[in-house]
């Protein structure tokens, strides 16, 4: 039978790789997923309420902890820059975007974004914006002209793109569009639970087959149904794992946990989260976003602990664990014409 300790020690000898971290900022944090063995993650450092100056100085501040803590963070500009992070026992930030807001109608400045550190742009956030669709835009229009430019130069400079979000005619599109693999960083199987957020069979194939990830998260209603006060179990979110893994294979699969520490502030997430998008919250509360059994970043040692007792290899875990996002990230974080 599987242990905790077995699982604690796959998750901190190989790289773990965490698709979305959305905690706050701060050293506390970096310290918690070192303990908890995460190599590196896609750490939010702009989003759709951003615009250009506000995500620069979100960005400026991972560099100020990286100054802080020289010994135990580091910016991930390569894939190389993992595996110093995993050999040196660091912590790897990606800095990433949730929605290209901070882009505004100017595509020169994805690449000044580039350059301050910006590795992954999730293309929408939920709504629809200058590139194309949400998952919550009712008309399902696709990238736009200007989406496809930016996709292109994401390709060129080493960007991944990341559909987590976008409406699936968005992502279909991206994913056609896109020479480089695709990544939904914190999205689930829709046919497991019904959200809007959750992504379709076809989405799901359609980035396997260009050689993507779909990284699955905590998010409770995103993992099973929340009306009525019920909380989803990692157990829920293992049997997620299954049906993706069943449907695209072993190594389109990996941990995408959407997790922030703590307890969010509760009149924010009522009158902001909750409020702007109630087809996606569901029963959940401020209290109660994450599935029991990830109320920190050890949830991805009782993920790995789940998989190990429903019969899945050391090499298996190594996959989704981190080793697919490696694979895509070492062919989308490369710069090409």
């Amino acid at each position: 039978m599987a242990s905790q300790s077995e699982a604690r020690t796959i998750v901190k000898e190989g790289i773990t790789i965490d698709g979305l971290i959305a905690s706050n900022y701060g050293e506390g944090i970096v310290h918690h997923l070192l303990e908890c063995g995460v190599t590196a993650g896609n750490w939010t450092a702009g989003s759709h309420s951003d615009d250009m100056l506000s995500a620069m100085r979100r960005m400026e501040v991972f560099r100020w902890i990286v100054g802080r803590l020289p010994g135990r963070a580091l910016i991930i500009e390569g894939t190389e820059d993992i595996d110093v992070a995993q050999r040196e026992g660091k912590f790897g930030i990606i800095m990433g975007f949730q929605g290209a807001e901070p882009i505004g109608s100017e595509f020169h400045l994805l690449s000044i974004f580039w350059r301050l550190g910006l590795r992954i742009l999730g293309l929408t956030y939920n709504q629809r914006n200058l590139i194309g669709d949400g998952c919550l835009e009712p008309e399902n229009r696709g990238l736009t002209h200007f989406g496809i430019q930016i996709v292109r130069d994401c390709n060129s400079l080493g960007v991944v793109v990341d559909l987590s979000h976008s409406g699936e005619k968005t992502s279909l599109d991206a994913i056609d569009v896109s020479r480089k693999p695709c990544i939904f960083s914190h999205s689930n199987p829709a046919m497991t639970q019904s959200n809007p957020r959750n992504v379709t069979d076809r989405q799901m194939k359609a980035v396997a087959e260009k050689g993507g990830v779909i990284g699955l998260a905590a998010f409770a209603d995103f993992v099973a149904d929340t009306r009525g006060g019920r909380l989803p179990t990692i157990d829920d979110l293992i049997k997620q794992f299954e049906y993706a893994v069943d449907l695209v294979g072993i190594d389109h699969v990996g941990i995408g946990s959407d997790a922030v520490l703590g307890v969010s502030d509760a009149p924010w997430w009522d009158n902001n989260t909750k409020r702007r998008y109630p087809e996606l919250t569901g029963g959940m509360t401020a209290e109660t976003h994450q599935i029991k059994g990830y109320e920190d970043y050890g949830g991805i040692i009782r993920i790995a602990e789940g998989l190990l007792k429903r019969g899945y290899s050391r090499a298996d875990l190594g996959k989704i664990l981190g080793g697919n996002f490696h694979r895509v990230f070492s062919a989308g974080l490369s710069r090409s014409r």
